[in-house]
């Protein structure tokens, strides 16, 4: 990977990461199936509007649509409602930790669907040692809340499983912009969102406030329109390996924020996880 990926993968981790403390702060209010509704709709206006000013366009073909909607239903509605009905039990910092094991989904669906990201036992370790700092960045708090809730914690494993394949997917079947992929993804998961929302949910008859209506935006358009593109890029550019990588970087950006941002301590723990999630992402990154 070369600086420019690396940046992009950066930049998509610290934007990517909001997510978690968005859907926190939305689904104490809203529903989880309406608040991924919600992301997605937004999400999917943002985009195609970026797309018209760019004079990108959308496939016209039905058989570059059919996986594109698969794409949208793997990587956007499943995880979506997953990691949004998840946090309804689990923490922000565990469910971080937890969409951790993303690269390990990924190396074991690419060793079976590609021939260049094979599994090899430095990728399986690069893999491990990441997971690893991920969990030292989280604390030991967070740590500790592993396996306390089994449901919640099984829905964000599901949104780490789907990204992993769906990253696999993405780069073997999708053949359009990033930037087009990206709207055709969540315009897919709307459409089958917003059915849902509106048969299990009745959003126009429910209570809530700005907070969480802006944290709706916040995970809409931070946490899913700006990064989204950029991932696909990645996958297209570097692998669906090395771009899965971004999910050990969301907890570590997080940190950094709050030491940059608010002033917060480092500790030696998260100095340790930081050393571990970039000694990971090197092993799994190297072509050789």
């Amino acid at each position: 990977m070369q600086v420019r990926h690396w940046a992009v993968l950066l930049g998509a981790a610290a934007m990517f990461g909001s997510a978690f403390s968005f859907t926190q702060v939305a689904v104490a209010q809203i529903p989880p199936v309406t608040v991924a509704a919600g992301r997605a709709v937004l999400a999917a206006v943002v985009l195609c509007a970026i797309l018209q000013l760019l004079g990108d366009r959308l496939p016209a073909t039905a058989s570059a649509w059919r996986p594109l909607v698969v794409l949208g239903v793997v990587t956007g509605a499943v995880p979506f409602v997953a990691l949004a009905w998840g946090q309804v039990y689990v923490q922000s910092s565990v469910a971080g930790i937890l969409f951790g094991t993303t690269p390990l989904f990924t190396l074991l669906a690419a060793h079976f669907q590609t021939r260049d990201e094979r599994m090899t036992r430095r990728r399986l370790a690069g893999s491990a040692i990441g997971l690893a700092g991920v969990a030292l960045v989280g604390g030991p708090g967070a740590v500790l809340g592993l396996g306390s809730d089994v449901a919640g914690q099984a829905l964000i494993l599901l949104a780490a499983l789907c990204s992993g394949f769906g990253a696999v997917y993405a780069r073997q079947q999708v053949h359009c912009s990033p930037l087009a992929i990206a709207a055709a993804q969540t315009l897919c998961a709307s459409a089958v969102l917003v059915p849902l929302s509106v048969v299990f949910d009745q959003p126009w008859q429910l209570g809530f406030g700005p907070e969480a209506l802006a944290a709706v935006a916040g995970l809409a358009i931070v946490g899913t329109a700006l990064p989204a593109p950029g991932v696909f890029w990645l996958i297209r550019s570097v692998g669906a390996l090395p771009s899965s990588l971004l999910a050990y970087f969301v907890p570590a950006t997080a940190v950094l924020v709050g030491v940059l941002v608010l002033g917060e301590r480092l500790g030696a723990a998260a100095l340790g996880g930081f050393a571990l999630i970039i000694a990971g992402a090197m092993l799994v990154s190297r072509r050789v």
